[in-house]
């Protein structure tokens, strides 16, 4: 189907007007060994793990440098990400339910990281993150920086397996922070998260010190927007043939129809790489219905009705500091048809079955608010069911999105 190069073509110019500045650098600083610090502008990764190197530009016009762990103590982004660089206690235990050890302490191993303040004041919070580990440490200004110790572990009994917890954090925070800011109950109730633990700090901070400017939140993602609904109406551009595996009926192609359907679209963004991933589920009714007269005087009608849950994966090709992005999607799409027939002159008739294929995309997202995107549904069959005839549907389609919440 020619349509499909069409998307290909419109791919292609996205990535070749826009791959380039999907990185964008932002103002920030880093000191070296020697105390000096740069004014420069970072790469700003919105890092999932924390990183032991990362590029800089002196200006806008030089060539991107790359910096390592051994030569800078700190790093930071204004207003938005500081890293500093320390040698600290990780703990190295199974946190896999099914391989938990049986001993209740942590297995510790030093290592030389650069740790993401999440709160740098009186109190400090800090968070290491690394192949599916997540730890959290703390410093007040009598402490040097403290691990955090949480830990699940296994323990076999009478009772046979259980899994139990060291929740040794909290008597370490009390302890830290016992000046009578913070209620006992406070730690009691106190989880092992960014928000519980960032909760605890920001209030001691507050207690000790009058002055809004004697702590800093370095970022607050607490209110961050993690999900979009949209409404999401299109024009299809629909194809349909019907042929046997096994027989001498050969390929027939139904003519072309031009529809529309409307879907939701629920897109849950991930809260990491400056908001390039995000996941979709979108519910979509669409309709199709087809005449054809084929060789031999044989006719045909389609009538096919159904709900597509396409699922799948979308990558902005700038971060989410910028209001209008262009995206790619790939998806894949579940269908579930209704009242759905396929009816010949030839006594072949079919009830179309549930089916599923994939479908790839590429759109423009206006002001965080309005979307237009081109999506090519690579073919489905619809009669899978039967075994031996294949009922190719495809579709492109022109989809316009306007996000309500």
């Amino acid at each position: 189907m020619y349509l499909k190069y069409v998307l290909f073509l419109f791919l292609g110019l996205i990535l070749n007007f826009e791959i380039s500045a999907q990185y964008v650098y932002e103002n920030g600083y880093f000191i070296l060994n020697d105390n000096t610090r740069v004014e420069s502008l970072i790469n700003n990764k919105d890092w999932n793990s924390n990183p032991t190197e990362f590029e800089y530009k002196v200006n806008d016009l030089t060539e991107p440098v790359l910096i390592s762990i051994e030569n800078v103590k700190e790093f930071g982004v204004y207003s938005s990400t500081k890293y500093i660089r320390d040698t600290i206690e990780v703990d190295i235990s199974s946190t896999n339910i099914r391989t938990l050890s049986k001993n209740r302490n942590p297995i510790l191993r030093e290592k030389i990281v650069f740790l993401n303040v999440l709160i740098d004041g009186p109190a400090s919070l800090y968070e290491y993150r690394n192949s599916g580990i997540v730890q959290y440490y703390f410093k007040t200004d009598q402490n040097q920086v403290e691990h955090l110790v949480f830990k699940n572990y296994e323990l076999i009994n009478d009772r046979g397996r259980q899994i139990k917890e060291n929740n040794r954090y909290k008597q370490q925070l009390s302890v830290g922070l016992q000046d009578g800011c913070i209620q006992a109950k406070s730690f009691g109730r106190l989880k092992y998260s960014k928000s519980s633990l960032s909760k605890l700090i920001t209030e001691y901070n507050s207690c000790n010190n009058s002055s809004k400017d004697a702590f800093v939140i370095m970022k607050d993602d607490q209110n961050d927007k993690f999900f979009n609904l949209s409404i999401r109406p299109r024009i299809n551009f629909s194809t349909y043939s019907l042929e046997s595996e096994t027989n001498n009926f050969s390929k027939t192609e139904f003519e072309n129809d031009i529809n529309f359907s409307v879907g939701f679209e629920t897109e849950f963004l991930l809260p990491f790489n400056n908001g390039h991933w995000s996941v979709l589920l979108e519910p979509t009714y669409q309709s199709f219905q087809s005449e054809t007269e084929g060789n031999n005087n044989f006719t045909g009608e389609v009538d096919y009705k159904s709900v597509e849950i396409p699922i799948g994966l979308r990558y902005y090709l700038l971060p989410d500091i910028t209001d209008s992005r262009a995206f790619l999607n790939l998806l894949y799409v579940l269908d579930i048809p209704f009242n759905s027939t396929l009816n010949t002159n030839a006594n072949i008739g079919f009830e179309l079955g549930f089916s599923s294929n994939f479908a790839v995309g590429a759109g423009y997202q206006i002001n965080k608010r309005m979307v237009v995107e081109t999506r090519y549904n690579i073919n489905r069959n619809t009669l899978n069911s039967t075994g031996f005839w294949n009922g190719s549907y495809n579709k492109l389609s022109i989809i316009f999105g306007y996000t309500i919440l």
